[in-house]
């Protein structure tokens, strides 16, 4: 039987550091098990650092090639969208060169690109245009329905629009990670109800085998990744009245912070006088950052934007930990709720019932009555939300696509 060949285009892809990466890499190695063969086109990536931070992650899968930006723009990203469709513009063009001489050579069946940058959808339309293949963008976060972006003039707003119009216009599908961009793509755009999914993030089974790790000494509270889009204060004052309410003490009570460096977590945490309980630990591989999980009594949960549903927010509930999540009504909050029977689901900024979660799983804990979630919740949530089990969903889409 001949091997179907796909084509993925994704700006992020290991050992590309990036949460980004992860979804195009594990649809990639899902599809080649399936009998697929995959060839991803990347950024070439320079970095050494990177390469270490992966290697125990990744042993090299796929036909991996890379491309470089002509044009390096990124040190000019701000909330301020000055170049469109991002500035990610300087990828475009030797990356659908080098996406050309591929498609000749190996006669590629179908085009994935993972978006964002949403450069990559650009050089996907290009290509479908230049041989006439089918496209199926990935829209992992919102492009003009990002309500953090500013337009600085309104021509720049007509045409990050009039671009993701023909992008949806000339993709064979569109797939999206949640629901809730589901419903908002349908309401700005019509045409594309009948050629729309919803594929959400998942976690790696195979991350997670592990579980009988033993628990920290001292109550552990662990927050994993970086506060972009998100705002610590919440749960710092929080947990600061839990300290006073609790006294607890250091010798018994911690929360950690991993991920990359943030100035302002630093500084709230010692301007709080928190500084014994709460520790920035940096950035781990994610292998080790699993194990933090693991071995954690409670997950902090912090939501990014209405309707995100991260990488994140899948791995804590796949250890069947208790989460404290402070989020908004809707998708998420109904996800931790449905699959979740320990955790704390906030829906409201109020440090009080922050603190009141801390204490009560706490107390749990000091009078031995802590416990994980109800194991047959955990297990259909695994069932459902793993890598594999979400690749089998794209695989249908791309055999309805390349019969």
């Amino acid at each position: 039987m001949v091997k179907k060949r796909i084509l993925m285009i994704s700006y992020e892809y290991p050992p590309i550091e990036g949460v980004g990466g992860l979804r195009a890499y594990y649809f990639s190695k899902y599809l080649e098990r399936s009998g697929w063969n995959v060839t991803v086109v990347t950024l070439k990536d320079n970095s050494q650092r990177n390469a270490v931070i992966w290697k125990d992650m990744f042993n090299g899968i796929s036909e991996l090639y890379h491309s470089e930006e002509a044009l390096s723009l990124r040190r000019f990203a701000s909330r301020f969208k000055f170049f469109i469709p991002d500035v990610n513009i300087g990828w475009i063009l030797p990356t659908f060169r080098l996406c050309e001489r591929i498609v000749r050579k190996k006669h590629i069946k179908v085009i994935y690109a993972s978006c964002n940058p949403f450069s990559s959808a650009v050089i996907g339309v290009l290509i479908k245009k230049r041989f006439n293949i089918p496209l199926v963008v990935d829209f992992r976060d919102p492009w003009t329905l990002d309500w953090d972006v500013v337009y600085p003039t309104y021509f720049h707003e007509f045409l990050d629009n009039f671009l993701e119009s023909r992008v949806l216009r000339y993709a064979d599908h569109l797939i999206v990670a949640t629901k809730y961009m589901r419903n908002e793509y349908i309401k700005k755009y019509s045409f594309i109800q009948d050629k729309i999914s919803v594929i959400t993030n998942g976690f790696e089974a195979d991350d997670f085998q592990s579980q009988h790790l033993p628990l920290f000494e001292k109550f552990t509270i662990t927050y994993c990744g970086s506060f972009s889009g998100r705002q610590p204060d919440l749960f710092l004052s929080g947990l600061k009245k839990a300290i006073m309410r609790k006294r607890l003490s250091p010798k018994t009570f911690q929360a950690l912070f991993l991920g990359p460096k943030d100035k302002q977590l630093t500084q709230l945490i010692k301007r709080l006088g928190l500084s014994q309980y709460a520790i920035h630990m940096g950035y781990f591989q994610h292998k080790k950052a699993v194990e933090f999980m693991l071995r954690s009594h409670m997950l902090l949960l912090i939501e990014p934007r209405q309707g995100a549903l991260t990488t994140k927010v899948f791995e804590y509930l796949a250890t069947g930990k208790p989460i404290l999540a402070l989020v908004s009504k809707g998708e998420l909050e109904e996800l931790v709720r449905k699959y979740s029977d320990v955790s704390y689901v906030l829906t409201l900024r109020d440090p009080d019932e922050v603190a009141e979660a801390i204490c009560d799983c706490y107390n749990k804990w000091l009078h031995s009555e802590y416990r994980l979630t109800d194991l047959e919740k955990v297990e259909a949530f695994r069932k459902t939300y793993n890598r594999q089990a979400l690749t089998e969903k794209l695989i249908a889409i791309l055999y309805h696509l390349v019969p």
